[in-house]
């Protein structure tokens, strides 16, 4: 059975994307060996932290979700260092790798939750073999009708997809304006650091 650690003194932080409870052990606390100290204090069991919604639950924290950790030193935490929580990742330009100071280019922070997002609602779900849930299905819609239906619809298809990023925490608004044979879908999301990220979605594409 674990012991529970009883603390005298400790903080919240806000986990990051993709952390693991030693990286936080060792940003936090400078040392990645009292991960379990933090698993303990926490209650929590493996795989510990996710970033899928549906194997989170009251022992299997969220990305994003906030840790109870002992009072110490150790680097700016996401709590206020927000956009941390967001990581880094190469930065694309109409799906292509970008080059910076003779390096590839990288996004980080809300702009690379924006990237993300848009990268989801280009793909087509089922595209991915690997990978069958990730994407969207709003291209499925380019060549119909354009109506009030098939707005909805697409809309619908765009929110699905947005939501199923962890680092999304919910839906602002979705606003579809539909002129001919052309639809634009404009989606803004609060993420679960509060931050509010709008995207523009023409004919099935990011604008």
């Amino acid at each position: 059975m674990p012991t529970i650690k009883t603390l005298t003194a400790s903080r919240q932080i806000e986990t990051r994307w993709g952390d693991t409870l030693q990286k936080i052990a060792q940003r936090e606390l400078g040392d990645a060996s009292k991960w379990i100290d933090i698993a303990n204090i926490n209650q929590l069991k493996p795989p510990y932290l996710t970033g899928d919604p549906i194997v989170s639950n009251a022992n299997v924290l969220l990305y994003g979700d906030s840790l109870t950790i002992p009072s110490g030193g150790g680097a700016a935490s996401a709590t206020s260092d927000p956009d941390e929580v967001f990581g880094k990742d190469a930065k694309l330009d109409k799906g292509k790798l970008t080059a910076a100071n003779g390096d590839l280019a990288i996004v980080s922070g809300a702009g690379n939750v924006l990237q993300a997002l848009s990268n989801r609602v280009l793909t087509e779900q089922d595209e991915l073999l690997y990978h069958r849930k990730y994407g969207s299905s709003v291209r499925r819609i380019i060549g119909k009708k354009g109506n009030s239906r098939s707005g909805d619809i697409a809309s619908g298809f765009v929110q699905r997809a947005l939501l199923a990023d962890s680092r999304v925490a919910q839906i602002k608004s979705s606003n579809v304006a539909v002129s001919g044979d052309s639809m634009k879908i404009t989606v803004s999301v609060e993420t679960t650091t509060g931050k509010i990220i709008t995207l523009g979605i023409v004919d099935g594409f990011p604008a």
